[in-house]
């Protein structure tokens, strides 16, 4: 009822994502509503070489070994146990460390595991990381995993691409309108463990694709957003 409520009295309407958009529509909001997906700044989150040795000089990163990185809640539902669970996978394919960046409800439960599987080797807990040292751990990693039960349209996707790291991602929310299968990243079905590391191991090797996949994502950048805002703007200030 509240939605139905929204639908009929906003003046304006703004959709981050193709589904908010069709939910529009399917209220018959379209002529009010705006399809204007969140914008980082491409300046701030770019492709640094320099910056990403920096990160694995930091934190003595082996030149073969793969740097996979979560970056949002410590939540059950952002699927970090499964992310967990796929290390007997990843042990017998690829040499990796993953790093955690945020804090949540889930955060002790997961400590507690990793102690449990004796996965202290694998796995570092970050803690929550200001926002302005992101781009160093976006460029240190080679693949954001991010198995989400559910989602929006996750800015660190966004700011991870820019940054010319692949995503591999749960096929949920607005994740999709940000992530060319095969491209930058992969759209994962079945969130399994073992499916979930067959994709990792793929995005991982796409390390000559790091350009390409930074310019993927140019047109989210604030500048253009914001020219979209302002036409926003202009037409609500002429229906009032």
């Amino acid at each position: 009822m509240i939605s139905k409520w929204i639908y009929r009295y906003a003046d304006w309407i703004i959709a981050i994502d193709d589904l908010c958009h069709e939910e529009a529509r399917s209220h018959r909001a379209e002529k009010k509503t705006t399809l204007l997906r969140n914008a980082i700044n491409i300046d701030r989150y770019k492709q640094n070489d320099n910056l990403r040795q920096v990160g694995r000089d930091r934190f003595e990163i082996a030149k073969d070994k793969y740097v996979l990185l979560f970056a949002g809640r410590i939540e059950e539902t952002k699927g970090v146990l499964r992310l967990l669970k796929c290390i007997p996978y990843l042990k017998s394919k690829i040499e990796f460390h993953i790093f955690f960046a945020g804090e949540g409800s889930f955060i002790s439960f997961a400590k507690d595991f990793v102690k449990v599987n004796k996965f202290d080797n694998f796995v570092t807990f970050l803690g929550n990381v200001d926002h302005d040292k992101l781009p160093l751990f976006y460029n240190m990693a080679d693949v954001l995993v991010l198995p989400s039960n559910m989602e929006g349209l996750p800015m660190v996707i966004l700011e991870s691409l820019s940054c010319g790291t692949p995503v591999v991602a749960s096929r949920v929310g607005g994740i999709p309108d940000l992530i060319d299968h095969g491209k930058n990243g992969f759209l994962v079905d079945d969130i399994s463990p073992k499916n979930l590391t067959a994709f990792v191991v793929k995005a991982v090797k796409m390390k000559k694709e790091r350009k390409k996949i930074s310019n993927s994502v140019r047109r989210f950048n604030t500048s253009e957003y914001m020219g979209h805002f302002d036409n926003i703007v202009k037409n609500i200030l002429r229906l009032s």
